[in-house]
């Protein structure tokens, strides 16, 4: 009786780190969603651009150019959710919804590297081959990178970058990417606000 009792004041405690762990990551994500959807937004943006032909809109083409140019990983960071998972308390979990979401939390530690890895592929193998050829990319990069490096160098012909197929499809993926991405977050964050409203009630009745 007293190592039950024992276990479950360990749990309780654990829940009660795990409850405002899973607050702060709640908030990153709803940052890093709002991040990944401007990327979105200028994907779409700039297919729409490239679909009119309309080279009056070579500017703003410019301007969006930076979202492609980008390989931005998916992370999750819960120290303590991981440290209870491996101390095998889950066995100790009664809620089933509950322990179902903690082990889809081991199951996005697994996948998110794999899903970053993919990213990273396209990136190498596409993305930065291309603007090495034909995109200057000081000039056009994302404004968080903007400010370290010096813009100059020789022009871009971006009028090639119409009635291109090769780019077309770069900007295409990087969009399905995006979208995945985004899919990912919203899973995540619905994870996570179902997990803090459970463990509150566990709280609420120990």
């Amino acid at each position: 009786m007293n190592t039950n009792r024992k276990t479950q004041s360990t749990i309780i405690n654990y829940y009660e780190r795990i409850n405002e762990e899973l607050k702060h990551e709640i908030e990153t994500q709803k940052s890093n969603r709002v991040a990944f959807q401007d990327l979105a937004n200028k994907s779409i943006r700039t297919l729409n651009i490239l679909n009119t032909n309309n080279k009056d809109s070579i500017f703003t083409l410019k301007e969006l150019l930076g979202a492609t140019a980008t390989g931005w990983e998916l992370n999750i960071t819960l120290p303590v959710s991981d440290e209870f998972i491996s101390s095998n308390y889950l066995t100790e979990v009664e809620n089933d919804s509950l322990k179902l979401e903690f082990n889809f939390i081991s199951k996005m530690k697994e996948y998110l590297p794999i899903h970053n890895d993919i990213k990273k592929l396209q990136y190498v193998n596409t993305i930065e081959p291309f603007f090495n050829k034909h995109i200057n990319y000081s000039h056009v990069a994302h404004e968080l990178y903007k400010d370290n490096l010096v813009i100059g160098g020789p022009p871009t012909n971006y009028e090639i970058l119409f009635d291109n197929m090769e780019f077309w499809n770069i900007v295409t993926f990087r969009l399905e990417n995006i979208t995945s991405d985004l899919r990912l977050i919203d899973r995540i964050i619905r994870s996570f606000e179902f997990m803090n409203r459970e463990i509150e009630k566990e709280l609420k009745n120990n």
